[in-house]
């Protein structure tokens, strides 16, 4: 071991990833190292420490990495030294933090917005005063110790956006919940580890994985068991942005399977049943079954990008339903979009009329028709003399 009497310090930190000002979630205060290459005040007294750590971690140019976020705790002295400290309520906002990332992906965008979990892996770094050293901690029996310099940390292949947009509002009612112990958040921590496998977009995790997890991920937060009772759970809560129903669905997407025994599925609202059909698939790989002996009104792909797109917004309406979070216009123009989004086909393609791809279109109409229908009731309420 390292012959040293001084006191081991630990910092936690992402290393891939960058935002532009410090996020407080619950207790736990996100920090980036540099602002417009300043360092933050919080980090300033381990400025030359960070700096040695960070020069073991390098981009996909091999340059090595001068920013990052820090996890910091204001009740700590100092903040940022997470040394024997239970780090439960951190990995908790770790996790709303990347979720509150993902509310603000621009799919199918060439520049738009754009994180995965990837992004959000948490390193946990032990060291020294004047770190010589890099204890890595792995799952294994021993514990390999190698020199600073001799180390290194290249950035995942999947990390190529690190510049993160995130939802502050949607991260700081999370952080309000976890310290109320609202019981969402209890079924939502685990929902998080579903989902984060889901959406790391690595080579090494198999779509059929991403399925199961996306699948569980709706499943776990929603507290349902099976297709149909998850169907009516996600029916539900977009009941009010219901656009298009399974019927009008089936004229552009033909594979969608009814069901016999229930026989009103063509009056559904098309969103619930995308949640049957998705847990239907993930029941398929799940039993090691083949997927090409019926017709699928999605392919696991759509399905991978539409959940992705959808776990946000269920999560900001469960805790709409329980006056937890506010929805903005953005929010209910993208729950608007859901149907008309699970309707259409192609969402990668362009439009012939303009460069837009139709997932934009689509996005851009739910913000329109959520718009217009503000503006006719608020001319409706003036109309008959009310101003609510």
């Amino acid at each position: 071991m390292v012959k040293n009497s001084e006191e081991i310090k630990t910092i936690v930190f992402f290393p891939w990833l960058i935002i532009p000002q410090q996020i407080k979630i619950g207790n736990i205060i996100f920090v980036p190292f540099k602002v417009n290459r300043n360092i933050n005040d919080m980090l300033n007294d381990i400025k030359d420490v960070m700096a040695k750590i960070l020069s073991s971690y390098r981009n996909f140019e091999n340059e090595k990495v001068t920013n990052c976020v820090v996890a910091c705790n204001k009740d700590m002295n100092p903040p940022w030294n997470w040394a024997n400290k239970d780090n439960e309520e951190l990995k908790a906002a770790a996790s709303f933090l990347s979720l509150a990332a993902f509310a603000k992906n621009q799919y199918f965008y060439s520049l738009g917005n754009y994180a995965n979990s990837s992004v959000f892996i948490l390193y946990f770094q032990n060291f020294r005063e004047k770190p010589e050293y890099v204890v890595i901690t792995l799952r294994r029996r021993d514990v390999p110790i190698y020199k600073v310099e001799d180390t290194l940390f290249p950035i995942p292949l999947q990390c190529t956006s690190c510049r993160v947009n995130i939802d502050i509002p949607l991260a700081e009612a999370l952080g309000k919940a976890y310290l109320d112990d609202f019981p969402l958040i209890g079924r939502l921590i685990p929902a998080l580890q579903f989902f984060n496998l889901a959406n790391t977009d690595s080579e090494l995790m198999r779509e059929e994985a991403e399925i199961i997890l996306m699948a569980s991920a709706f499943e776990q937060l929603l507290g349902t068991e099976g297709a149909y009772k998850l169907s009516c759970e996600i029916g539900e809560l977009f009941k009010k942005y219901g656009r298009v129903s399974v019927k009008e669905a089936l004229q552009s997407r033909p594979g969608i399977e009814l069901d016999s025994k229930h026989p009103s599925q063509n009056q559904w609202f098309v969103h619930r049943k995308w949640a049957e059909e998705l847990y239907d698939l993930r029941s398929k790989f799940v039993h090691g079954e083949s997927i090409k002996n019926r017709q699928w009104g999605w392919s696991p792909q759509e399905h991978l990008v539409f959940g992705a797109f959808a776990f946000p917004l269920v999560v900001k309406l469960c805790l709409a339903s329980e006056n937890r979070y506010n929805l903005t216009e953005e929010d209910e123009g993208h729950c608007i979009s859901v149907d008309f989004l699970l309707k259409e086909k192609d969402w990668h393609l362009k439009n012939k009329s303009g460069n837009e791809r139709k997932w934009q279109k689509i996005i851009v109409k739910g913000n329109w028709q959520k718009a217009r229908e503000k503006a006719l009731r608020i001319f409706s309420q003036k109309k008959n003399g009310r101003n609510d």
